[in-house]
């Protein structure tokens, strides 16, 4: 064949072809459209005024009152009342106490000094003078001292001053005197006694 033939042919062809596709899609829209008139068309819309209106239910508030916090019971802590002297008895105590304390030493003085006779003479009725001191001519003044009991006896004793000789006369002249005097009721032992002892030749 000719190559016009062959032109001619596949033009046929094409129109052909053509055609039919033409016929197929009319056809097609057609039944589609007798379709869609035969279907019945439903209404599904409702009627909202119909339904019966949803009554919303109120919800309750509760309220939630605060817990009170529980009292604790306080222990009652009694206090001790000061008792309140006035100034003015306050200030009499001190002077009244000043003149009962020169009452009494006022009164204890002569028997002080009547007792601290007694003692001295007692002990003088016992002193002696050593031999090689009166010989010698040694003189001098011996410092004694000692702690009064209760009892008439004596603790510390203690000689100072003046010559040796004399001051172991004047302890063994305290020493002999013993017991001592006892203390009378209104003076109060144990005691300290001083006194200085005398040692001179006549």
């Amino acid at each position: 064949m000719k190559f016009r033939d062959k032109q001619i042919n596949f033009i046929t062809l094409l129109v052909s072809l053509l055609l039919h596709a033409a016929l197929f899609i009319q056809f097609s829209n057609t039944a589609m459209s007798s379709s869609q008139a035969q279907a019945p068309v439903l209404d599904t819309r409702i009627s909202l005024n119909l339904l019966k209106p949803v009554k919303k239910k109120q919800q309750k508030v509760v309220e939630v009152k605060p817990l009170k916090p529980k009292k604790v019971a306080k222990k009652k802590i009694k206090k001790k009342k000061k008792i309140l002297q006035p100034k003015h008895e306050q200030a009499v105590a001190p002077k009244i106490k000043k003149e009962v304390r020169r009452k009494q030493t006022g009164d204890l003085a002569p028997i002080r000094q009547r007792y601290f006779s007694t003692l001295l003479t007692h002990i003088e009725g016992h002193k002696y003078y050593p031999q090689s001191a009166r010989h010698r001519g040694i003189e001098g003044s011996v410092q004694i001292s000692f702690r009064l009991l209760a009892n008439g006896s004596i603790t510390g004793l203690k000689a100072n001053g003046g010559p040796l000789i004399l001051r172991r006369a004047a302890k063994s002249s305290v020493t002999d005197a013993l017991p001592l005097p006892l203390c009378p009721p209104e003076i109060t032992c144990p005691m300290q006694v001083s006194y200085a002892m005398q040692f001179k030749l006549r």
